[in-house]
């Protein structure tokens, strides 16, 4: 049905609260028409991520064009609508309760490396000088309250600050990734963050797997089965897979501490047929993560609801042991 993005905004989970300003929110959102309102939110910084269709944001600083591939952070306070230049749109959102986005602490990266700040984009001003009544909705506590404006509020002829919207081309991050064997941990492909604590945990990490080299050698190159200290959610904004795989829009939740890995064919393949050759993801592939050490909550519907992949489960079956297990010896010990 005809609805804009206010109305096909679509909560996956949380955890914490808006009120005590601690917690994150992960949303999904659809939309088909204009906003011919305006919308601002007091609870916490917006983070999006289209998967399919641009957004025309117009913003009381300026307008930015977000297309797939691109993210956006809206922060707390700054009144906004979108347009659909393309008619639809569907996407990801995080909102993040607590402080703001910022770049993580690169440390013996150094300078250059991950998201450089020169990537981040702002608006200009864009005055609109319209005198007429203007519908304007505020999220605040988690309820939306409306007002009536006489006038446009996006009226700003002039801003200067570090507080404003603004956009990246994840086509724009600079992947990091092992040139010898194993794996590094995948935080060095985080985007944006913000900290929870001082003990490395984090309130939200959104990392990014694009397209890239994999040359490890003597490796078995997918992550190897784990469990985070974290949940993760994570969503294909464009495959570079022609066919098989998770398709385009698709995206899973793992629980905090619950094993997880890849799946029995892609096991087989990487051990039994890969080789040490480098291989090249291709740059059409991009992967998005929300990953938070909060004890995020999943709403009932996307547990039992359409959307729910209830065959999901079955491709982690039958998986035939690689030949570096074989050497193993029943009792844990191992040869060469």
């Amino acid at each position: 049905h005809t609805h804009d993005w206010l109305d096909g905004v679509n909560t996956f989970g949380g955890a914490g609260s808006p009120v005590l300003g601690q917690g994150v929110a992960i949303h999904l959102f659809t939309a088909t028409a204009h906003m011919q309102r305006v919308f601002v939110n007091i609870d916490g910084d917006l983070l999006l991520a289209p998967e399919a269709g641009r957004l025309h944001i117009r913003t009381e600083l300026g307008v930015l064009e977000v297309a797939p591939g691109e993210l956006v952070v809206l922060p707390r306070g700054i009144r906004f609508a979108i347009s659909l230049p393309d008619g639809l749109t569907r996407g990801f959102m995080v909102e993040l309760y607590n402080g703001h986005f910022q770049l993580p602490e690169r440390g013996v990266v150094g300078a250059n490396g991950l998201a450089d700040e020169r990537h981040f984009k702002a608006p200009v001003a864009a005055y609109e000088n319209r005198v007429e009544d203007t519908l304007v909705v505020t999220k605040q506590g988690g309820r939306f309250w409306k007002t009536v404006s006489p006038h446009s509020p996006f009226d700003v002829v002039g801003w200067h600050g570090r507080y404003a919207p603004f956009k990246y081309d994840l086509r724009d991050f600079m992947s990091m990734g092992s040139v010898s064997f194993d794996h590094p941990d995948p935080s060095i492909l985080t985007v944006l963050t913000h900290p929870l604590d001082d003990h490395g945990r984090n309130a939200i990490d959104v990392g990014a797997f694009l397209g890239r080299w994999e040359s490890t050698e003597q490796t078995f190159r997918p992550p190897f089965f784990h469990r985070n200290a974290a949940v993760e959610f994570n969503m294909v904004l464009s495959t570079g897979a022609t066919s098989g795989g998770y398709p385009q829009g698709a995206f899973s939740f793992t629980p905090l501490l619950t094993p997880h890995g890849l799946g029995a064919h892609g096991h087989h393949h990487h051990s039994f047929e890969a080789h040490d050759a480098p291989h090249r993801i291709p740059d059409r592939s991009i992967w998005l993560q929300f990953e938070s050490a909060y004890l995020v909550g999943v709403l009932p519907r996307w547990r039992h609801g359409p959307s729910h992949d209830a065959e999901f489960l079955t491709q982690f079956q039958d998986y035939t042991l690689g030949p570096l297990a074989q050497v193993a010896h029943g009792d844990g010990s191992a040869h060469d």
